[in-house]
């Protein structure tokens, strides 16, 4: 199978939606989209064993009283609870295999957050 794709050769600062170039026949949403991390928040909680079946550990560098969630992949909050200290033991055995989102915000605004992957 071979496709032929027509690129605009002019008015490359027009992209993402080529107001003077769009090819009629291409039925395609050419937006582009970027979300900027926040730096010093992605995995700072450690979390071990990883991938998990049963229990699973995490810990955080700093002390903490405060409330964390666990969600799914799709946003759902799964779990939820009060950080006292700065590790932080959880069962996941009952919980369905996939990827989910630890959050944890401190009380000097920092954002704390996890993955964790459950088989």
């Amino acid at each position: 199978m071979i496709l032929n794709f027509l690129i605009p050769m002019k008015r490359f600062a027009t992209i993402p939606n080529f107001p003077h170039g769009r090819q009629s026949h291409l039925n395609c949403d050419s937006t582009l989209v970027a979300v900027a991390e926040t730096k010093g928040a992605v995995n700072l909680i450690h979390i071990s064993p990883n991938p998990s079946t049963a229990k699973t550990t995490l810990s955080l560098p700093i002390f903490a009283l405060r409330p964390w969630l666990l969600t799914n992949i799709s946003g759902k909050m799964i779990q939820k609870g009060t950080w006292l200290g700065t590790s932080l033991q959880t069962k996941v055995q009952d919980y369905p295999p996939g990827l989910y989102f630890f959050q944890l915000l401190a009380e000097d605004g920092r954002a704390f957050v996890g993955k964790l992957v459950v088989r």
